[in-house]
């Protein structure tokens, strides 16, 4: 059974696509982000976040990307319901940058910060793929470290929806959750701030096989 609107706080949006094989095969590209709503007095429309999330994030993340990236799906759901269902938007987003790309698991690590301490309680984003142009040898330069700046400050952006509903992003903690059943218990974390590595960070499931 559905639990009540003024429950649902909690919201996972998720963007997907793929990466154009580059000498290998074609690999999936995916990023998690958790959103709070900050009040409860209007419903939320699970279309309207993916479309708030569409039009004031994704654009500054598929700036740093290589055009290798292409993102074809926004999904929303409430993870304060464990049998909400997942509302997806098709999007058609590619990354900006053309030229060549680094390896797909080379990837740029953004980390979040919250108001308390320990492991549970502090995140990551890894974005993928980069570009040669991103930088020289292990790090960030330029122009590509001006991009992946703007990637870190729109990490912790709250956004409103048509509705009126504002978003605040957070941290979920799925060692300390449980999310499989109803009554479900959310252990999150408002994000505070967000530190780029400016050395290029490594994202093992995003290589590809060897090729021969």
């Amino acid at each position: 059974m559905a639990i009540p609107q003024n429950q649902m706080i909690c919201f996972e949006i998720s963007m997907r696509g793929s990466i154009a094989a580059g000498g290998g095969s074609v690999k999936p590209l995916a990023n998690v982000f958790h959103y709070r709503r900050l009040a409860t007095v209007v419903d939320v429309s699970p279309a309207a976040v993916a479309t708030a999330f569409e039009t004031d994030i994704l654009p500054t993340i598929m700036a740093g990307l290589n055009a290798r990236a292409t993102i074809t799906q926004i999904g929303v759901r409430c993870i304060d319901d464990a049998t909400a269902a997942e509302h997806v938007k098709t999007v058609s987003a590619a990354g900006a940058i053309v030229g060549d790309g680094l390896a797909n698991f080379v990837c740029g690590t953004i980390r979040l910060r919250t108001a308390v301490r320990g492991r549970s309680a502090q995140g990551s984003k890894h974005f993928s793929p980069l570009s040669e142009s991103d930088g020289d040898d292990d790090a960030f330069t330029g122009a590509g470290l001006t991009r992946f700046q703007a990637i870190r400050d729109v990490c912790d952006d709250e956004f409103t929806d048509s509705t009126g509903n504002t978003w605040r992003p957070c941290v979920v903690s799925k060692k300390l959750s449980q999310l499989i059943a109803n009554p479900t218990t959310v252990v999150r974390n408002d994000v505070t701030s967000c530190v780029l590595n400016v050395t290029y960070g490594s994202l093992q499931r995003r290589k590809v096989k060897s090729v021969t």
